[in-house]
């Protein structure tokens, strides 16, 4: 059994100030008429004469706060699209002031043909709908750079890296209802956004995820266009080059894109002291990296057909990709403090990756939802390893072949107070054949196959509460050539609490029970040379790695001072993944 118990406090601070008389807040809360909170509404406080003080917007919840207040009288103006404008008049004292909700009336107005100037949040049931302006998307090359303009409160973009984080974890984007691939993102063009959907509380169909973004791109029924774009770093060579073209004819367009990407760099230097425990007694070791050279080309071919209509989406994708290592070596000193010597440690590495994709969702009576998606894949692997240490040399050579194969399902039914259940379920499957020459000769074949089923039931207990609860069960099988299967059946468990207190306080708890599979890597009956004091072993009877989660998440914001709390749990059992 391994244990891991974290308990950290993160403070960050940007800049604040400590004032030394008392404050005065007015805070409040804004609804709709079904007395559901609206967020992102405009807050303004005035003077009688219409006179602006400051102003605010309200949070996903509808709340809103407004500090340091003097005592007067003065209007509040409430106002945000898909609603009538409201003004408020309150009488401000020596103390805070809490307000009763404030209700705003649907204004049923047609969005179609208005010119927008700016970004518009407009809350919907069960999501934030987003409306980009001109100049974000006039600024951006990509979905990415599109999301990042937009300035989603608690949303953390990272145009590089191509990732999108919320408070609790990673967001899950989807392009048109469809999960997207980070190639995707990074080739939709930004004048083809219509609007960004952000799901920040899940339900329905992303009812799995943490937080989703959905791009609604705008609808063609004849036209296309070529897209390039590319990105050269300075300093040490990287490059990013791609193209993209679609096609539309009625309801079915054809996509086409490629690329092309490549790092190299040399030189890198490192220092390292090591020790290690043998039964022949104790050695120490003092590493330094004197030089280094890496050299990987990348590349990709993609192409995807949509067909879509008001009732079912159909899609297929065929992709290919190439990665290539040729250069990937290390020139070291090593310091045995009785004697010095020198290594050298080459690698060389080829990936070739076809790929298969079918994707299906049906759209059924009172709002129901089914999906489907099936794919294949096939890698050929091929890694080349030398080591030396004076005149002592090893060799390691491996070729894989890996066959993929994977089905998933998922039903989702909606209910009021946008609640809703998910039937999900998963088959993993995989068959992987490597031949190892050199210093070890050996055949490794491993058959394995997973099975998931979850379902995942979300309750909104009210516009500042949410439970979510996910029961499911894992079901793993493998075996490797010459040794006996291998089965064991798991608990998947999952939920999570969140609480709203207010605008600038949110408190989320969690409990979490899944387990992890070993890989070919891990599961194997070969060794394999890393210097002549390592060496690492495969072992082809290692049982299953559960991992049981739990822990306490409070965010709080003052101003510009941002401070986060937190507690978590993990515990490990037949552990050999984490460290």
């Amino acid at each position: 059994m391994y244990l891991k118990c974290f308990f950290y406090i993160v403070f960050v601070f940007c800049s604040f100030c400590f004032k030394l008389y008392a404050q005065n807040n007015v805070v409040g809360c804004v609804n709709n008429v079904e007395k559901k909170g609206v967020p992102y509404v405009t807050v303004r406080l005035l003077y009688t004469d219409s006179i602006l003080v400051k102003g605010t917007v309200t949070d996903s919840l509808g709340t809103f706060s407004l500090s340091n207040v003097q005592a007067g009288h003065y209007l509040l103006s409430f106002s945000s699209i898909g609603y009538k404008g409201k003004f408020y008049p309150i009488v401000m004292e020596n103390k805070s002031l809490n307000l009763s909700p404030i209700t705003l009336e649907t204004d049923n107005i047609q969005l179609d043909g208005v010119t927008v100037t700016g970004s518009s949040f407009i809350r919907k049931k069960d999501y934030v709908l987003i409306i980009p302006d001109k100049q974000q998307v006039k600024h951006a090359s990509n979905g990415y750079d599109v999301l990042y303009n937009l300035m989603i409160p608690g949303l953390t973009v990272d145009k590089r890296k191509g990732t999108v984080t919320a408070f609790a974890g990673e967001v899950t984007l989807y392009i048109d209802g469809e999960k997207a691939t980070n190639r995707d993102v990074q080739n939709l063009r930004p004048q083809d956004i219509k609007d960004v959907e952000y799901y920040d509380v899940p339900s329905g169909k992303y009812a799995n995820d943490i937080a989703a973004i959905n791009y609604i791109t705008k609808k063609y029924k004849l036209g296309g266009y070529v897209s390039v774009n590319g990105k050269q770093m300075i300093g040490y060579l990287s490059g990013d080059y791609n193209f993209s073209s679609k096609l539309v004819h009625n309801n079915t367009s054809y996509m086409l894109s490629g690329g092309y990407s490549n790092r190299k760099y040399k030189n890198n230097i490192e220092e390292e002291q090591e020790t290690f425990y043998l039964p022949g007694g104790t050695v120490c070791r003092d590493t330094k990296l004197e030089g280094s050279r890496y050299r990987n080309d990348q590349q990709y071919a993609l192409l995807k057909v949509n067909n879509r209509t008001d009732k079912r989406l159909l899609s297929g994708e065929m992709s290919f990709v190439r990665d290539y290592t040729p250069e990937n070596e290390n020139h070291t000193s090593l310091d045995y403090h009785a004697e010095r010597v020198r290594s050298e440690r080459w690698q060389k590495q080829e990936n070739l990756q076809p790929s298969v994709t079918l994707h299906a969702n049906f759209n059924l009576p009172k709002k129901q939802l089914l999906e489907f998606s099936l794919g294949g894949m096939y890698s050929d692997n091929k890694y080349q390893r030398s080591y030396w240490e004076n005149a002592d040399k090893s060799f390691t050579s491996v070729r894989e072949d890996m066959y993929t194969f994977s089905f998933s399902g998922n039903y989702v039914i909606p209910f009021k107070q946008n609640n809703s259940l998910n039937i999900y379920a998963l088959h993993h499957h995989e068959v992987t054949s490597s031949l190892y020459s050199g210093d070890y000769d050996s055949w490794q074949h491993l058959w394995y196959g997973e099975s998931l089923l979850f379902t995942t039931y979300q309750h909104r207990i009210n516009p500042k509460i949410s439970l979510i609860v996910r029961p499911g069960v894992s079901l793993l099988n493998y075996r490797l050539h010459e040794h006996d299967l291998q089965q064991f059946a798991s608990l998947r468990f999952n939920t999570m609490f969140r609480y709203q207190i207010n605008q600038a306080n949110q408190l989320v708890s969690y409990v979490n029970i899944g387990n992890t599979a070993p890989d070919i890597e891990y599961l194997n009956n070969v060794d394999q040379t890393i210097d002549f004091l390592q060496i690492q072993r495969g072992n082809p009877n290692i049982g299953n790695t559960k991992i049981y989660n739990g822990g306490v998440v409070f965010n709080s914001q003052y101003k510009k001072l941002n401070v986060q709390l937190n507690s978590d749990y993990m515990l490990f059992t037949d552990n050999v993944f984490f460290h």
